[in-house]
């Protein structure tokens, strides 16, 4: 996945933004901006938060922790492994009462498949540090 000051630099271009204009935008100085972009800064949450909505992205997004831009991806990436979990719909509603504490009892389909997305996309997390600290 790509790091912060490249997913900025990518979402800017996209937008053909300048740095003036996204500094403008959070009420920075350009070089502040410059900055974000180069790795020699990072934004506060308000900041994060107002690029996020901005760019129309999730803040992992921006931040390099997730490779889905909106909650539409991601929720349909979550659809897709909840469907593969089981192919029979009782064995996947068991598996959501026992997988999550406090039940799931009164879940709907989106909140389990949102809560299978999110484990998946855990494990991915876990399993690439894992790999980059065997290299």
């Amino acid at each position: 996945m790509a790091s912060f000051d490249e997913r900025l630099a990518e979402l800017r271009i996209e937008k053909k933004k300048t740095h003036q204009d996204m500094a403008d935008l959070l009420g920075i100085t350009r070089q502040a901006y410059g900055n974000y972009e180069s790795g020699k800064r990072e934004p506060d949450f308000k900041t994060l938060s107002i690029m996020a909505d901005y760019f129309g992205v999730i803040s992992d997004y921006i931040l390099g922790k997730s490779d889905y831009r909106t909650p539409e991806e991601l929720a349909a990436k979550w659809n897709e492994v909840a469907g593969k979990s089981s192919n029979n719909e009782g064995e996947r509603n068991s598996g959501h009462l026992r997988a999550y504490q406090g039940g799931g009892d009164d879940w709907t389909e989106e909140e389990k498949a949102a809560a299978d997305a999110y484990v998946e996309m855990l494990r991915k997390r876990k399993k690439d540090q894992l790999e980059k600290h065997k290299k």
